[in-house]
């Protein structure tokens, strides 16, 4: 009677072990899966930082192709434009002591004096000596008036050659702003992308710490599993009390026990629905 009541006594210590370890059990799997659920967020959030750190990426390796390639088109403009101020300056010397040259007469005032003096040799029959004086006179006009056409023809030339250069360095010059735009976008998605690399950083540091605790958790919830391993298997050799009516269902947990049990009498490993099975039928007060 003794030895009975001592063994009672000892599976309802057992059994007591076994309710206490379960629930810490339950309580330490809950916990796990609320920081499994704090990992997918974190998963989700670091998701969308890299890619949306990817996408800023490509952005910023287009902007930097066209500011490649407009610095390409602004170096041609530069190597054209060099040669034309040196040939602007050789224009600019060819001209200026003509441009500089004060005349006293318009062009206008000169073709109208041509003109007078070709009329007074047509129409007044002048003398030999008079024609001469005149005809003189009229070769100096014509020569001057060439000369004027000829300075015309120079500051023209020089003008449209300045006009020439205004427009490149006009373009060269629309080239470097549209390179300076592209390079303060370029410098503003690096100065996003270095604040996002940070984040990135900060949210891998909490996931790494969430897996830290994970891993604890599971290192825990084995420990506990082995342990109530060992408790079940005591609390099987010296449960001796024979199996109340069960449903259908318990009469299913009862088979997987039976089952769980076999296992441990035969030094097998047991699974966690073993363990499971095993701890319903022992808070059952097998």
């Amino acid at each position: 009677m003794a030895e009975i009541a001592e063994e009672q006594i000892k599976v309802e210590q057992l059994k007591r072990e076994i309710s206490s370890l379960s629930q810490q059990l339950k309580q330490v799997s809950e916990q796990k899966e609320e920081k499994y659920k704090d990992k997918d967020a974190i998963d989700k959030k670091l998701n969308s930082l890299v890619k949306s750190a990817k996408d800023l990426r490509d952005k910023k390796k287009v902007i930097d192709g066209k500011i490649k390639d407009l610095k390409e088109k602004r170096g041609v403009f530069n190597s054209d434009i060099s040669p034309m101020f040196a040939k602007l300056r050789d224009l600019r010397s060819a001209v200026m002591p003509r441009e500089q040259k004060q005349r006293s007469r318009p062009p206008s005032i000169i073709r109208k004096q041509i003109e007078e003096l070709e009329m007074k040799i047509q129409t007044e029959a002048p003398s030999f000596e008079r024609e001469k004086k005149l005809m003189a006179q009229l070769k100096i006009l014509k020569a001057e008036l060439k000369e004027i056409k000829g300075e015309e023809a120079s500051f023209s030339e020089l003008k449209n050659f300045r006009d020439s250069i205004r427009t490149k360095k006009s373009e060269a010059d629309d080239i470097h702003e549209e390179i300076q735009k592209l390079a303060k976008d370029s410098t503003e998605i690096f100065r996003q992308l270095t604040e996002k690399s940070q984040v990135i950083e900060a949210v891998q540091n909490d996931r790494d710490a969430i897996k830290s605790v994970l891993t604890d958790y599971k290192a825990k919830i084995e420990e506990m599993n082995s342990k109530l391993e060992d408790i079940l298997k005591q609390w099987s050799a010296v449960s001796k009390q024979p199996l109340p009516e069960l449903s259908e269902l318990q009469a299913t947990l009862k088979q997987k026990a039976a089952q769980a049990e076999e296992k441990l009498k035969t030094g097998g490993k047991l699974t966690k629905e073993d363990i499971l099975a095993m701890q319903r039928q022992a808070l059952k007060g097998r």
